[in-house]
């Protein structure tokens, strides 16, 4: 092969390289997000919504909030220390309050139902 010919050679094998790899990349559909994004976002609304709920029926501060598993559904524990210094342990159930119509033209369901004390166990948290 003659030193003209090489160059031109490479040229012409990088060009067809680079044209079959954006035809390739043409064909390929693009890649979808699954719709799992949507869980997340709204979980994190429920749980944002949980806390701004509890810490105005109890005047306190939320602490923590996670969630968690009661009974098959997810539930969210939260934390909160009240204004009179304790620390209740209560839970919020986000499914029941969007299947329960609100009570009394009253919103966020009124006070607590029990006091957990400064106790930390999951077992005499306040059901909301």
């Amino acid at each position: 092969m003659t030193p003209t010919l090489r160059p031109l050679l490479i040229l012409l094998v990088s060009g067809a390289l680079l044209a079959f790899g954006d035809a390739r990349a043409q064909q390929q559909p693009a890649p979808v997000k699954p719709e799992r994004n949507e869980q997340p976002q709204r979980r994190d609304a429920d749980l944002q919504g949980s806390v701004r709920r509890v810490e105005r029926q109890t005047g306190g501060e939320v602490l923590r909030a996670e969630p968690m598993q009661r009974d098959g559904r997810e539930v969210y524990r939260l934390k909160v220390l009240t204004s009179d210094g304790r620390v209740r342990v209560m839970q919020d159930d986000p499914q029941q309050r969007r299947q329960d119509p609100p009570q009394g033209g009253r919103r966020g369901g009124g006070k607590p139902k029990s006091d957990a004390g400064s106790d930390d166990s999951g077992d005499d948290a306040s059901q909301l």
